[in-house]
């Protein structure tokens, strides 16, 4: 792990964000400066618990457990948001949501089974009805069918992807 690597998750721009994280009962520790830094203080050499996920040796990514209220806080923003709007949401989807060109673009999943929304990128069209996609949160790869899928607002987008890619060493 970079030791810098948190500060791009969440920079000092979402300081809003950071305190609503902070609000959280979860987290305990004032903030000062706004850094992610600061909030998640991973160095080279130290460990954390980490959550991998795997499709093959290429594609395997680290979350960091110390990131679940964050990602909670993400999911309950998008919730909230995509259910006040759902209408407006909808009826948008066609005009700036092209279905048939998402390959390596950011959607929202809205996920039927769990009523949970999550950040995805869609990797490849499977076929008319699904795509390829990852988790973006998470480090999970799923074929996704693309009914569930409508466009991220860009305020979705201010915090990074809390999974990161790996390599293996040697």
């Amino acid at each position: 792990v970079e030791d810098n690597y948190w500060d791009v998750i969440l920079m000092e721009g979402n300081v809003d964000f950071v305190k609503e994280v902070l609000g959280s009962e979860r987290i305990e520790t004032p903030l000062e400066p706004i850094t992610a830094y600061s909030l998640y203080p991973l160095l080279s050499g130290t460990s954390s618990p980490c959550e991998v996920r795997f499709r093959d040796l290429k594609d395997i990514y680290i979350r960091p457990k110390i990131l679940d209220p964050v990602i909670q806080l993400l999911q309950t923003q998008m919730r909230d948001f995509y259910k006040k709007n759902k209408d407006e949401v909808l009826r948008n989807d066609r005009s700036y949501f092209d279905i048939s060109n998402l390959n390596n673009s950011v959607a929202v999943l809205d996920n039927q089974l769990d009523g949970i929304f999550y950040r995805v990128e869609v990797l490849d069209r499977v076929n008319v009805d699904q795509v390829e996609a990852m988790f973006i949160d998470f480090g999970m790869f799923e074929t996704l069918d693309v009914s569930g899928l409508r466009p991220i607002h860009p305020s979705m987008m201010q915090v990074g992807a809390m999974s990161f890619q790996c390599v293996l060493r040697g």
